[in-house]
């Protein structure tokens, strides 16, 4: 092994998750397509807004099962929900498409408007945020950054490598394992 090679494994720890945080990564410069496309994104989605909500008709998406047995919609709901889902559903993918707003905000846009419109309840429309499977995912979320925060996943990498592992390579950094009896 090269001096050079020997400082790069010292200096480069394979196992330390903050060399993996997405600070670190490079950044991808969008393309003059994909620019143009997150500047145009939100009035392309207000324009289909208004023009679904008040000319255009999609008939797959007013196949959607409305029945009193597959949703919790009241019944002034549903006249509502019959005449602006096409509009916020198309919004909503304009916007995810073009990446005009994070994508985590066109969610939570959608939720908004839903409510505001006269869709559904604030109450309805908020409960899946407590839903058990929504709190799984969280907790989990937390339970990883406490792993990787207290390095018990260094930890276990370690143990796995050295159990089942003989070397680990990373980009062009190699660490052999030699197995002691």
């Amino acid at each position: 092994m090269t001096d050079e090679t020997h400082r790069k494994s010292q200096t480069f720890d394979l196992l330390d998750m903050g060399n993996y945080r997405i600070e670190k990564l490079p950044k991808k410069q969008k393309s003059r397509v994909e620019r143009l496309l997150q500047r145009i994104g939100i009035p392309i989605a207000v324009l289909a807004f208004i023009l679904i909500y008040w000319v255009a008709d999609i008939p797959f998406i007013n196949q959607l099962s409305t029945e009193a047995q597959t949703t919790t919609l009241t019944s002034s709901a549903m006249d509502r929900y019959g005449q602006i889902k096409d509009a916020i559903f198309i919004a909503a993918i304009i916007l995810w498409i073009t990446e005009a707003i994070p994508n985590y905000l066109t969610s939570l846009l959608v939720i908004l408007t839903i409510v505001l419109t006269g869709v559904t309840s604030d109450k309805t429309a908020y409960a899946q945020l407590g839903h058990p499977v929504m709190w799984l995912n969280i907790l989990s979320f937390i339970l990883a950054s406490m792993l990787v925060k207290t390095q018990v996943t260094k930890r276990f990498a370690l143990w796995f490598v050295l159990k089942f592992g003989k070397n680990v390579c990373f980009s062009d950094n190699c660490i052999t394992f030699i197995e002691t009896s």
